[in-house]
């Protein structure tokens, strides 16, 4: 899964909630990040996935373009 592209990596990108499903199983409790102000960049988002509990990790990369940054999520879990 990708996000959408970012013009930098240390971007605000919103405070709030964001609550992800691993796996398609309907009794799996999704995991909710919370994104305050002054933690609320694509990089502090990648770090509170990849420091959760959930079997999931977050990488961010750059591709091209005007907004070239963006956030992938990859898991194991099917």
């Amino acid at each position: 899964m990708t996000s959408q592209g970012f013009e930098r990596e240390d971007v605000s990108i919103g405070t709030g909630k964001v609550q992800l499903q691993i796996g398609d199983e309907e009794d799996a409790t999704p995991i909710t990040i919370n994104l305050t102000e002054g933690n609320d960049t694509l990089v502090d988002l990648k770090r509170a996935i990849n420091n959760s509990d959930a079997d999931l990790e977050a990488f961010i990369a750059k591709t091209h373009g005007d907004k070239p940054y963006r956030l992938l999520l990859t898991s194991n879990v099917k």
